[in-house]
């Protein structure tokens, strides 16, 4: 059958559509869903890491807010299931960060396929990550520890060039005289006068102030049910962050989530080094819990 989605093209994506298919019946047995598996630049499965598809359809308001499904499902299946509704025309795209949309996907059609009629169609969508270069990690660079001591400063070479000659010549003659006389006098008189009082009055109040912060704990987690290890750390007023290493550890997804609903509150980045990812979380978590946090979907 003839392709019935178009992919909307978005400018310096960090999300590319990889994959678009349509399930054939022996495959899809019945079912009416859009099935997303979302994976990193080398390929990577990125299921279980935090990450979520937001999908729509046409009839929506433009200011009505696209809802979200996490890409979770255990490994042997599709990463995520999102049902189509009855005569809906739908999109997907990636959540979090600038995405490729995908539109235009529905079941009003049969292929006369068994396990496909019509109301009974699915599809396959797979992104992959590829940020702009702009916004790619930085390359790889030597590991060191968070406390570890900073290389020594190089130290400069003496300047190169020809010694310059001695001065030489007659040495000056001593200039001799009489010694001056030493200048005495009267010793002027103690200036004495009443003792100034004591200023008193309240003490000025201690002015309070947020405590320092204490060095934030990561603590490395490996369930069952998730296939990648991962850390996580908790923050003031309910704050937590989630650190995945995808497969073969080559890099870590960041994600922070918010105190009310664990729903994301920044986007999630890619990191070579897992110190680099600890230290942006840090910081994005320090800034949004000293301003008011405006989540856009």
């Amino acid at each position: 059958m003839e392709d019935i989605w178009t992919i909307a093209r978005t400018p310096d994506p960090h999300w590319l559509v990889e994959t678009v298919r349509h399930l054939p019946g022996a495959e899809n047995q019945g079912r009416h869903h859009i099935f997303v598996d979302a994976i990193g630049p080398d390929g990577t499965d990125l299921r279980s890491t935090g990450l979520a598809v937001m999908y729509g359809w046409e009839g929506m308001e433009p200011e009505d807010p696209w809802p979200t499904s996490p890409i979770d499902k255990p490994p042997g299946e599709f990463g995520c299931h999102i049902p189509i509704f009855p005569s809906a025309v739908m999109r997907v795209a990636m959540h979090g960060a600038p995405s490729e949309v995908v539109q235009g996907l529905h079941t009003g059609f049969e292929d006369g396929e068994a396990g496909n009629n019509w109301g009974y169609q699915s599809f396959h969508v797979v992104f992959r990550y590829a940020p702009p270069p702009q916004a790619a990690p930085e390359p790889p660079k030597p590991k060191r520890g968070r406390n570890a001591a900073l290389p020594a400063p190089a130290v400069a070479e003496p300047a190169k060039g020809p010694v310059p000659e001695l001065v030489t010549g007659p040495v000056p003659e001593l200039v001799t005289g009489p010694v001056p006389e030493l200048v005495t006098g009267p010793v002027p008189e103690l200036v004495t006068g009443p003792v100034p009082e004591l200023v008193t009055g309240p003490v000025p109040e201690l002015v309070e102030g947020p405590a320092p912060s204490a060095p934030t704990t990561w603590r490395l987690r490996n369930t069952p049910n998730s296939p990648h290890p991962y850390y996580t750390a908790a923050f003031p007023g309910g704050w937590t962050a989630r650190i995945t290493r995808s497969e073969h550890n080559q890099m870590y997804l960041a994600a922070i989530l918010m105190p009310t609903n664990s729903a994301r509150a920044a986007h999630t980045l890619f990191f070579f080094l897992l110190d680099d990812a600890m230290k942006w979380v840090e910081d994005k978590v320090a800034a949004m819990i000293a301003a008011p946090v405006t989540v856009t979907e």
